[in-house]
């Protein structure tokens, strides 16, 4: 949601304020060419030992003019392309599901 910048400055306001705020939500989103990005959120997600890394996009983003991020039928072009780099460095990280499988490999 922030820059690392923001979270360090909002973290020692609050300290100052005898608070704490725990860092903000690093989401695994795509937004345009942030493949590095999405990646980086993975590997710290993995690396701090969750078992799962939770990707968002809403279907209407698939199709052109379907968000304000993804406009045009080249946009949707270049959101595939992202995709499919980031699916690619996940393969050998970890196992695609849903969150109803998810929840079904935790309850067994």
């Amino acid at each position: 949601k922030h820059s690392a910048l923001m979270n360090a400055f909002k973290q020692g306001y609050d300290r100052l304020r005898g608070k704490r705020r725990s860092p903000s939500v690093n989401w695994l989103r795509p937004s345009g060419g942030n493949v590095d990005k999405m990646k980086s959120v993975a590997e710290a997600s993995l690396a701090q030992g969750h078992d799962y890394v939770e990707f968002m996009l809403h279907s209407s983003e698939f199709m052109p003019g379907g968000s304000p991020t993804f406009k045009t039928e080249q946009d949707i072009e270049g959101l595939y392309r992202d995709l499919e780099q980031l699916f690619d460095w996940l393969q050998p990280r970890a196992v695609g599901m849903t969150l109803a499988e998810y929840y079904q490999s935790k309850k067994s």
